[in-house]
């Protein structure tokens, strides 16, 4: 809006001058001499005052600028954090059914430690990164999506694992199974520390 407004007034005085010019291009000899000073007066205050425009219009823009950097900053770090807790989540919702596959513990107690850690504060996480990606950072979605693929993968292994316990309980080998869980939750490692590479990057160009 301010922009505008300096360049209304920039152009308006420009057109005034020129029409000043023309009206005085044919004048008398008796007031050639006082229209020669006045047009160098006119082109100084012009001068001036568009000078003036250029700083304003300048100044606007980096202020301008600072603010959208700042802002886009900002989001970054948050993005960044939520990934990061996200991450953890997953591990920490994850993780106990290691230990049911290699018999340390039950199924049950396996369920109760997951049920403790999914909390709702927990449950907010991917829905804020999906925002943030969506409206500010598309160009993180490829990394965003492996990550959640990595993650469903997950949710697979876990979701046959629990089929198979119904049947059979503790009574047989889960070490295959333990050998798959084990390897989707580093992957998720991996594609969370690829996705926050991405993202820390892109920080870094930001200045």
């Amino acid at each position: 809006m301010i922009r505008k407004q300096l360049l209304t007034i920039m152009v308006t005085f420009i057109f005034s001058a020129f029409t000043f010019a023309s009206d005085t291009q044919n004048p008398s000899n008796e007031t050639s001499g006082k229209t020669d000073l006045s047009i160098t007066i006119l082109v100084a205050i012009f001068t001036v005052l568009a000078s003036g425009v250029v700083a304003a219009l300048v100044s606007h823009f980096l202020t301008k600028r600072k603010e959208e950097l700042f802002y886009k900053r900002a989001k970054l770090e948050v993005l960044y954090k939520y990934i990061e807790l996200y991450k953890t989540l997953l591990f920490v919702t994850n993780h106990m059914w290691l230990n049911v596959m290699n018999g340390d513990i039950d199924f049950n107690t396996g369920l109760d430690m997951q049920i403790n850690n999914n909390d709702d504060e927990n449950k907010k996480l991917l829905p804020e990164i999906e925002m943030l990606i969506n409206l500010y950072f598309p160009k993180f979605l490829v990394g965003f999506k492996n990550l959640i693929e990595k993650r469903d993968k997950v949710n697979e292994l876990y979701k046959h694992f629990k089929s198979t316990y119904k049947l059979h309980g503790p009574t047989v080998d889960y070490s295959k199974n333990r050998k798959e869980f084990l390897k989707a939750l580093l992957d998720i490692d991996e594609a969370s520390k690829k996705l926050l590479h991405e993202v820390s990057k892109y920080a870094q160009t930001i200045d």
